[in-house]
């Protein structure tokens, strides 16, 4: 997942190589107000996935909740930040 501050976009890149990959990140304003954005990215070699941010209130604080999966019986993983 990465950020742009200068265009605003949120991105998720699933890893390419052997076996299924995904990756998704779910991302809401913690105070309710703005944009949420829901991204998800297969490694398909397509690229980068992305999302924008551009119409959110300035300095409005984010919560993302990122959940992948790298081919594997049990390996979904979920963390927020």
């Amino acid at each position: 997942m990465s950020y742009a501050d200068a265009s605003d976009s949120l991105c998720v890149h699933a890893y390419n190589s052997d076996g299924r990959r995904w990756v998704r990140a779910v991302v809401k304003p913690l105070n309710g107000v703005g944009p949420s954005l829901n991204i998800y990215d297969e490694n398909n070699d397509s690229g980068n996935n992305c999302g924008s941010l551009a119409t959110a209130y300035e300095d409005t604080k984010y919560r993302a909740t990122i959940t992948a999966y790298w081919g594997e019986t049990g390996t979904t993983t979920t963390g927020t930040g």
